[in-house]
């Protein structure tokens, strides 16, 4: 078991105090081979009135499971908002909103064969706007939406050591519902992920890591399941939520460099955008074409 508490500071939460515990343990003494499962509480707390709370727990079954994972978190965060859709992201000035997201992610995941894997995820999402500057931003939605979903994932991974890889790669398919009749949206919606990661080493101590991601939800998803670029992950730099919408693409290259015992530094480049509709989904209006014989014989 190991922690750490240091300084912290994020675009969206400006500096505070982060803190981490990292615990490994086995289920089973006698399996050495598998690499330990890890639970990863981390409470950090910023003076702008931003509180977090999340954890994962990684748990591994037997030799035919790669580690399950269950994700729970908590946040209050005031937070800037461009709007909910890339064309009003990209000329809005910003404003002000305070919200609460929950969110419980469980994921069992089973082994197929050689490095195929097949999976089955829980996801509850719950967010809400406690108070917001301009209501307008919103596009007439709601001010909370709880979204559940149950769905599957397809991954081929031959990664060494999952929670840091030195080689190996990583590719991922999966798929989510939401009913309707779990949630207080008007429509079942179903989410889209695709991932493919790559990880090789170039010298002693460096490391090639590349990252590939999409994230497709329908073009009139609610607010609390489009995605928002940037953020701590992918495209650094970039406050999370400046450009939002139902669909995101981004690519990712690093180089990973070993300092000295557990320090080491990471040089990055990006892009990304997000989009109402996916990719080659093009954007056509709408027509019908209506072919009908009326009682005269004359078609129209």
């Amino acid at each position: 078991m190991s922690f750490a508490l240091a300084p912290s500071y994020s675009r969206e939460a400006s500096f505070g105090i982060g803190g981490i515990l990292t615990g490994l343990y086995r289920l089973d003494r006698t399996d050495s081979i598998m690499p330990p499962p890890q639970t990863s509480p981390s409470p950090p707390i910023y003076p702008s009135g931003v509180f977090t709370v999340s954890a994962r727990q990684e748990t591994t079954t037997s030799k035919e499971t790669v580690p399950g994972s269950i994700t729970n978190s908590f946040f209050n965060e005031p937070l800037s908002l461009w709007g909910i859709r890339y064309r009003t992201t990209s000329v809005n000035p910003s404003t002000h909103y305070t919200r609460q997201d929950v969110r419980v992610n469980t994921q069992y995941i089973h082994r197929m064969t050689g490095n195929f894997y097949i999976g089955g995820i829980f996801d509850l999402t719950y967010k809400h706007i406690r108070k917001i500057d301009d209501v307008s931003y919103l596009d007439g939605q709601s001010l909370s939406y709880l979204n559940t979903g149950i769905g599957f994932s397809l991954q081929y991974d031959t990664r060494d050591f999952i929670p840091n890889p030195g080689q190996g790669m990583y590719l991922l398919f999966q798929e989510v519902v939401y009913p309707q009749a779990t949630d207080n949206y008007h429509r079942t919606l179903f989410r889209t992920t695709v991932i493919a990661d790559l990880y090789r080493k170039v010298w002693t101590g460096g490391l090639i890591a590349l990252d590939l991601y999409g994230r497709f939800n329908p073009k009139d998803a609610p607010w609390t399941l489009r995605e928002e670029l940037g953020g701590s992950r992918r495209m650094r730099g970039y406050y999370s939520g400046r450009y939002m919408d139902s669909n995101i693409m981004s690519g990712q290259i690093e180089l990973r460099q070993h300092l000295w015992k557990r320090l080491g530094c990471v040089f990055f480049a990006g892009g990304g955008t997000v989009a109402p509709l996916p990719p080659g989904v093009p954007y056509l209006p709408s027509a019908t074409l209506v072919w009908y014989r009326d009682p005269l014989g004359i078609q129209e």
